[in-house]
């Protein structure tokens, strides 16, 4: 994203306390705008696994949208776990095709 993009619809929210939230308030915006959105493939980008804690003190949106990603990630997690039992030579095929 262009710096003039991300500044012409009001940049990122950072009121926005807690977790998530801003990402969604910043897709809404640049939704809403003219800018053309265009989302790349790039399979080399890997999200790393972390744990995700939702308070019970966020706001309700907020809450839902914690514990939906956190319910996602464990499923993700699960199917990655499954393929990797399935597939062994998953976790060298980078090395030997490089």
């Amino acid at each position: 994203m262009y710096k003039s993009d991300l500044e012409s619809v009001g940049g990122l929210d950072t009121s926005i306390l807690g977790w998530g939230g801003e990402d969604v308030d910043l897709y809404e915006k640049v939704l809403k705008s003219k800018i053309q959105i265009f989302r790349a493939a790039d399979p080399g980008l890997t999200h790393v696994f972390h744990h995700v804690a939702c308070d019970h003190n966020l706001e309700a949106s907020q809450y839902q949208m914690c514990q939906g990603t956190r319910y996602s990630t464990y499923g993700a997690a699960h199917a990655l776990v499954k393929t990797i039992i399935e597939n062994p030579d998953i976790l060298t095929y980078r090395r030997s095709h490089r």
